[in-house]
């Protein structure tokens, strides 16, 4: 946390808000947040690799064009050489040899990265997109909604859009969306379904 980074503008917000807490069914949600969206959102089960049933509260949906977002987070692009991969991939225990191939083998419902195959000189294996993303270093990789990924000549090339597991509000599209004027309540709603906002203190 960072003190001197506080605006007037986080201020009103945090007091606009005061007191109020996203629920489902009379319950807390888990809140899920990321910094843009791509363009579309995804639900838990595709972003992040959710293991449970899929929660009632998350939903995908499409966002419009948003002139907010910096260039480097619209459109990015991660290279890694084969020895730099399979060192990181050895870190998060997935060991195939010396790589030799890396393909996308399943999207999800908004074209995300379910699961990539990676291949080697002992064997392939596969591995979902939200793993091979924080295998990789999420902050290279920006997210699973990628456009190309190519391996050859000893190098991975990955381009995508959008920053982050892509579940729940995104960031980049709630500022374009309080720029229209829409409320904190109407932004929540855009992100989740069926959640109401309760005061539970002043």
């Amino acid at each position: 946390f960072n003190p001197q980074a506080v605006t007037e503008d986080m201020r009103k917000g945090v007091q606009m808000t005061r007191g109020q807490v996203m629920t489902y069914d009379n319950r807390f949600v888990r809140g899920w947040f990321h910094a843009y969206s791509g363009g579309i959102t995804a639900q838990a089960k595709e972003g992040l690799d959710y293991k449970e049933d899929e929660p009632p509260f998350t939903k995908s949906v499409k966002l419009q064009k948003n002139d907010y977002v910096p260039e480097d987070v619209r459109a990015w692009t991660a290279e890694y050489s084969a020895a730099e991969l399979k060192g990181l991939l050895a870190k998060a225990g997935l060991n195939v040899g010396e790589i030799t191939g890396v393909e996308i083998t399943k999207r999800g419902p908004s074209e995300r990265i379910t699961q990539i195959t990676v291949k080697g000189s002992q064997g392939e294996k596969a591995i979902s997109g939200p793993e091979f993303r924080l295998a990789v270093d999420s902050t290279k990789m920006k997210s699973t909604l990628v456009e190309d990924l190519t391996f050859a000549d000893g190098m991975l090339i990955i381009s995508g859009t959008g920053y982050g597991h892509g579940v729940g509000l995104s960031q980049w599209d709630a500022f374009m969306l309080a720029k229209e004027g829409q409320s904190p309540t109407d932004i929540v709603a855009t992100f989740f379904q069926g959640v109401k906002i309760r005061k539970i203190y002043d």
